[in-house]
């Protein structure tokens, strides 16, 4: 039987809905068709923070907490696998350029507080750079083009598999021949890789319990990454992280 922590590393990137939607009280709601996202910042949801599950880990579930997220088309970035491991024992998500991928993604719009608390989540110079992404073939469900945005970029690059980034199982895409794997069967490869003598449970565990097990194990698996290159890029917060 898994416990809430196993399940929560396994379940990363967690349900979303398909659509735009209210993330308020803790929970995904209609967003009202006049909602107002002007001095929002638009930040690209690349692995969990378009799920409310993890909103509402890092928000709370508080009736003064209203976070419009947004649907999104997104062309030639793909949302692959990172090559580290979470504090909670996931393995996160990276950018990755794909040319000729559309990825389903989705964007929040966080007001300065809402902002300054998703950095507090990010591990922001010691896993991910926090940056400003300018030219990016975005289709928003709610705005239309965005060509400007704000986008976590993972310092470790996309985990490769057989040579290859992979794509996260939840986020829909078309257009590629890149393998998609769930966050179980990734881990079990890496498990495998690193760790054979033990059990998935026990192998996560001790990524959640022991920080230098984690960070050893991050090492090894971040020697030999793609990194996201984008000619947008212009890094805004490269400060040492504060939690991951």
């Amino acid at each position: 039987m898994q416990t809430a922590k196993i399940k929560r590393a396994l379940g990363y990137p967690y349900d979303r809905p398909a659509t735009s939607y209210l993330f308020s009280g803790g929970v995904a709601k209609e967003l009202p068709d006049d909602i107002n996202l002007a001095g929002r910042h638009p930040v690209l949801a690349c692995g969990s923070n378009g799920a409310p599950e993890q909103l509402r880990r890092k928000y709370g579930a508080g009736s003064d907490i209203n976070i419009p997220v947004t649907a999104a088309k997104m062309r030639d970035i793909a949302c692959t696998y990172s090559a580290h491991f979470s504090s909670y024992g996931s393995l996160a998500a990276a950018l990755c350029s794909v040319p000729g991928i559309v990825s389903y993604v989705h964007i929040t719009w966080l007001t300065e507080t809402e902002l300054l608390r998703m950095h507090e989540t990010e591990a922001i110079g010691m896993n991910y750079h926090f940056a400003h992404l300018k030219g990016t073939d975005l289709e928003c469900q709610v705005t239309g083009s965005i060509d400007r945005l704000h986008a976590y970029i993972s310092l470790r690059g996309s985990l490769l598999l057989h040579g290859s980034p992979v794509l996260l199982e939840g986020i829909p895409t078309e257009n590629t021949q890149l393998l998609k794997l769930d966050q179980n069967t990734m881990q079990e490869e890496i498990r495998r890789r690193l760790a054979p003598e033990i059990n998935l449970q026990d192998f996560i565990m001790q990524n959640i319990d022991d920080a230098s097990t984690r960070m050893k194990r991050t090492g090894l698996i971040s020697q030999n990454t793609e990194p996201f290159i984008h000619s947008g890029i212009t890094v805004l917060f490269p400060c040492a992280p504060q939690l991951d």
